[in-house]
């Protein structure tokens, strides 16, 4: 794991090229099956919308910690994100099921070019975090998989949004060529996950690639690309914090390595175990943490990225070192 230069775009121009960063944190386990969904666009960002809003070249690293966090704060069940013996840090829970005709099943998220007023809106679903659709620059709501509504399309409530400050129907829904997990996104772009590397240039580019829509590859491309910088962040505490310094004024790149990948395709067991401990931890009258009588192993990269193995075995490591966000409860 090195860090490295990027050339990245102006505003209103596509990134030349990506390069590679440090991750902060890394999970040995076998790989399963992953989580994914698509995104969301419009025209001009509204503050009438209240969606939570990252403006590329504008805000800095702060702004996307800050962005990130709201995302987290807004997908939780509700219930305490306590840890014990985790010395303030918390982890969020999804709601464990949502209605999909109901709007409380989904939650928006706008990505503002840089140097322009054009930006995509995201739709992710707030009970897994996956990127459902995104509305394009003609209003046409691009969505990823099957759905069960009216004429096998999306409901309303996910279709339809705030407009400012007015509800409105998309004017068309459109099922992508491509479906809607990692395996997909990677056989139309003819990329893995461990190309894609994070920068305000790219950022830039995959609002452009689902605010035009134009090709399969593209809007591909710009969901890939998206899934990385939203819910993996929000799902992954050294997913946000690797991606939060380059997107600051001095810029650079956070490269998504294969250790981030294997973090990813496992957040469903990650959370399974902590959340088994979280729950004893808060059974106990004793104040001791509880351990895992089948630990998982996990790695930590410190500043000049050597390498230290960590045994996840109670709920606080995974709360210090892991999890933003756990699935369900």
């Amino acid at each position: 794991m090195h860090h490295a230069d990027t050339i990245e775009a102006r505003p209103g121009q596509r990134p030349r090229r990506i390069t590679v960063t440090s991750i902060v944190a890394a999970i040995v386990l076998s790989v399963f099956a992953t989580l994914l969904g698509p995104l969301g666009t419009l025209q001009t960002a509204s503050a009438a919308d209240g969606n939570p809003t990252f403006r590329v070249g504008t805000d800095d690293s702060s702004d996307y910690t800050r962005f990130i966090d709201a995302i987290r704060d807004r997908i939780s069940d509700g219930s305490s994100s306590d840890v014990v013996k985790a010395h303030g840090y918390r982890v969020y829970h999804t709601p464990t099921t949502e209605d999909p005709k109901s709007t409380n099943a989904y939650l928006r998220v706008d990505i503002q070019a840089w140097g322009n007023d054009h930006f995509v809106r995201l739709n992710l679903r707030r009970s897994n975090l996956y990127l459902l659709g995104w509305w394009d620059k003609h209003d046409t709501y691009h969505y990823m998989g099957t759905r069960n509504g009216p004429g096998g399309k999306p409901h309303e409530a996910e279709s339809s949004r705030w407009d400012n400050g007015k509800w409105r129907k998309s004017k068309k829904q459109q099922q992508t060529s491509f479906g809607e997990n990692y395996v997909a996104l990677e056989r139309i772009t003819g990329r893995p996950r461990t190309s894609v590397g994070i920068s305000r240039g790219t950022i830039n580019a995959a609002v452009w690639d689902l605010y035009n829509s134009a090709s399969a590859g593209e809007m591909a491309w710009g969901a890939l690309v998206m899934t990385q910088f939203i819910p993996e962040a929000v799902r992954i505490r050294p997913q946000r914090d690797g991606i939060a310094p380059v997107m600051g004024h001095a810029g650079g790149t956070w490269n998504v390595t294969p250790a981030c990948v294997e973090i990813q395709n496992n957040w469903g067991t990650l959370s399974k175990h902590f959340n088994d401990l979280n729950r004893e931890d808060h059974k106990r009258r004793d104040g001791k943490a509880t351990r895992d009588s089948h630990p998982l192993v996990g790695w930590l990269t410190d500043g000049e990225n050597h390498l230290q193995k960590i045994i996840l075995e109670t709920a606080f490591l995974y709360a210090t070192y892991i999890l933003n966000t756990s699935l369900g409860r």
